[in-house]
């Protein structure tokens, strides 16, 4: 799942909640099937039907519990920094940062020099940087929003 990555894209996130509710979709066309089945066959073969219909509501209750988790963090960013197109986790910031600046800024398209790679603290640029983005908190951990 996107949720455990160090940079999260929401479109991505909208874009896995529609793919899941299609699994949803489904999962509910199936069970109907094998309940329409339970009913018409024998009632020697119902008790197996009955397991292939719990079966597919559990899966259809996980597909569904995790779009609402979805559904909650995309939320939650959006109310957050509506206009972001993703959030940093902060143990990746620093490092978003400095690839950020090394290719945008100084567009530095190698890896970076190694005095100045020394000589730079990129905990305290990337600090520097945290006015331009907003805080959120998602799933008990901490995640920069571009502003």
């Amino acid at each position: 799942m996107i949720i455990n990555d160090d940079i999260i894209y929401v479109l991505a996130l909208e874009g896995q909640c529609d793919d899941l509710q299609k699994e949803i979709i489904t999962k509910n066309a199936e069970i109907h099937a094998e309940e329409h089945k339970r009913r018409a066959d024998a009632p020697a073969a119902r008790g197996f039907f009955k397991i292939v219909i719990n079966e597919l509501i559990t899966e259809r209750n996980n597909i569904t519990a995790q779009r609402n988790k979805i559904i909650e963090i995309i939320k939650h960013v959006r109310s957050a920094a509506p206009y972001a197109a993703h959030v940093i986790h902060d143990r990746a910031f620093v490092g978003y940062i400095k690839e950020t600046l090394i290719t945008d800024v100084l567009n530095i398209t190698s890896s970076i020099p190694k005095p100045l790679n020394k000589h730079i603290n990129w905990e305290a640029v990337a600090d520097e940087y945290k006015e331009n983005y907003k805080r959120v908190e998602l799933t008990g951990e901490t995640y920069w929003a571009p502003l």
